[in-house]
């Protein structure tokens, strides 16, 4: 009777797991990755990449060429246009606002969101001390990063539930995991179709390794490289349960 209750409750769990994810997938079909955007928004979003690129002076310089000459990210760049509309509200339908403080506990990018902080707010963790792979691993990760932004619907309907106490802690822990993993298998095709094609006009010798990470089609498999107590994904999502639930101001 006991092992019959045990495989029940295995089931449930299973089930209930399929149903989040079921409500991420729709989620993702309702929130599309295009919006208009008006000329100050466009102000507003060139403002914020001018503000990134100075206090971030790693994602403004890179090398190019055999002899390693220095290039500069300018208003001309692909990267940078696409960083300004970003900004501007593109992906999501509102601003979203630089922040030069650095994301939480050793991330590589963070963001708040409206319902549970006010603004969007956008970090990017200064990575210099990686030398030459510092320019790539930053705008990689600040890629990544608008990628979750954009997530609005998702985003939105876990912290419903949260709030309303559909979700226990570990369950929102692991969708939030969920959503940010949806990010990261669209990498690949942002390299293919926006870094790639900007690296191969500048020169810039591009690192496959940032975009194309482990275990993109095997959510548990990707979920399992991240075993430190207290680490991702726990950091940040517990934190955002809190707030959803109001148990953190």
């Amino acid at each position: 009777m006991m092992i019959f209750g045990a495989q029940m409750i295995v089931k449930v769990g299973l089930w209930r797991e399929a149903a989040w994810a079921l409500v991420l997938v729709l989620a993702f079909c309702e929130n599309g990755m295009a919006g208009e955007v008006s000329p100050a928004d466009l102000e507003h979003g060139k403002r914020q990449v001018q503000q990134m690129l100075g206090d971030r002076p790693g994602m403004a310089v890179y090398l190019k060429g055999k002899d390693d000459a220095p290039g500069y990210v300018g208003e001309g760049d692909a990267i940078y246009q696409w960083a300004v509309e970003a900004y501007a509200g593109k992906h999501v339908g509102e601003r979203i606002f630089w922040d030069g403080r650095a994301p939480e506990q050793g991330l590589l990018a963070s963001h708040t969101r409206p319902a549970l902080h006010g603004l969007y707010l956008l970090r990017v963790a200064d990575e210099r001390q990686r030398g030459r792979r510092a320019f790539e691993v930053m705008w990689a990760s600040f890629v990544c990063e608008m990628l979750s932004v954009s997530q609005k619907e998702a985003w939105s309907a876990l912290d419903a539930r949260a709030k309303q106490g559909e979700m226990t802690a570990d369950e929102y822990v692991k969708a939030c995991a969920r959503v940010e993993w949806f990010n990261f298998g669209k990498m690949p095709e942002m390299r293919r179709t926006l870094w790639q094609p900007w690296a191969d006009k500048v020169g810039h010798k591009t690192d496959l390794s940032e975009w194309e990470g482990k275990h993109l089609d095997d959510f548990e498999a990707w979920l399992a490289q991240f075993t430190k107590v207290g680490e991702y994904p726990k950091v940040p999502y517990l934190k955002s349960y809190e707030l959803a639930r109001g148990e953190r101001r």
